[in-house]
């Protein structure tokens, strides 16, 4: 699997890169200009070598972001790579796909695309992340529809770009911890499993449930989660307030969809266990039938605590107080934002 991923991530790469340096060499020759500062739309006979210029480089950072249908590299890559590997994907990855989206979309005129790549990505993504059962995917495919999210507002050009930058800072915060609680509960050297593997979790081990019980609701725009919640309210308010009303309602429906497999793999946590059975063989003498003997009380205090080592433990403490500060004071993220 660790293969294939890193297969698959190098491909996509590849062919990405190759699309955003065809788009940079077709703007050069529709407007003599490389340098973000000097850049300009095309005039002329060159204006439509320029807008194609324009949407190659588009489409080639929308890869960063995981953005459909660029997306293909993330949920594999992120099941296959360690959980921490994946983590750092999910975040780094994606802020500096934003970065570089926002430095084009405010001097080029893009709206169109990225509305467009904006609707694909939130809605596949969370159509998709409907039907995971392993962890580390359902993150993925919603990582993905968050990626929607983010470049939504910049649909709208230079006037979105504040509220982009906001929700990719609420968005690494949050995404941060939920994968940081992933590690823990799973422990050192194995992979994020299966959403059955969580049931009780957040049990036996009640801070690391709280920490990604916090994770889910932020990404889903529920309370205690107040970052991701003012995250989407700032990007509806701002494509709203540009003219981009129907891309907003769309930004809305998509977060009440992705309510379905946040609130799913959140109850998971707090699950009873299964109870277990033994084959006993019936008085006919049939063959055996499973019979429950144990107690789930029981098999859910005799299941193995995880060893959260002191780092692990730091990281999701410092990020969870992060994401909870900055849901009482939104404002000083948008404040900083504006410089």
């Amino acid at each position: 699997a660790g293969a294939a991923a890193a297969v698959t991530f190098f491909l996509i790469s590849v062919v990405s890169t190759a699309v955003a340096l065809l788009g940079a060499a077709l703007l050069y020759a529709g407007t003599g200009a490389l340098h973000l500062d000097a850049l300009v739309e095309g005039s002329g006979a060159y204006a439509p070598l320029a807008a194609v210029g324009a949407a190659l480089v588009v489409i080639g950072f929308a890869f960063k972001v995981a953005a459909v249908p660029l997306h293909a590299w993330a949920p594999a890559t992120y099941d296959g790579a360690p959980v921490p590997v994946a983590a750092y994907l999910s975040t780094a990855s994606k802020l500096g796909g934003v970065l570089a989206l926002a430095a084009v979309v405010q001097r080029l005129d893009t709206g169109p695309l990225v509305a467009v790549l904006a609707v694909l990505t939130m809605t596949v993504g969370n159509l998709v992340a409907l039907r995971q059962t392993r962890m580390v995917r359902l993150l993925a495919w919603s990582s993905i529809a968050q990626a929607g999210y983010i470049i939504a507002p910049l649909a709208a050009g230079a006037a979105g770009v504040r509220a982009a930058y906001a929700y990719a800072v609420f968005f690494v915060l949050l995404e941060f911890v939920a994968f940081a609680a992933i590690a823990a509960l799973r422990g050192p050297g194995m992979d994020g499993g299966d959403l059955d593997d969580y049931r009780g979790a957040g049990r036996r081990s009640p801070w690391l449930g709280a920490a990604l019980v916090l994770a889910f609701a932020g990404l889903a725009g529920l309370p205690p989660g107040l970052a991701g919640l003012f995250a989407k309210v700032a990007v509806v308010e701002s494509l709203i307030a540009s003219g981009w009303g129907w891309l907003a309602g769309v930004v809305a429906l998509n977060a009440v969809i992705a309510l379905a497999y946040y609130v799913r793999a959140g109850a998971v946590l707090y699950a009873v266990p299964q109870p277990a059975g033994i084959p006993v063989a019936t008085p006919a003498g049939e063959g055996a039938a499973p019979v429950a003997v144990l107690d789930p009380d029981l098999l859910d205090a005799a299941a193995p605590r995880p060893v959260v080592t002191r780092p692990v433990a730091v990281s999701i403490a410092v990020a969870a107080i992060a994401a909870a500060t900055v849901g009482f004071v939104p404002q000083a993220i948008f404040n900083a934002l504006s410089g």
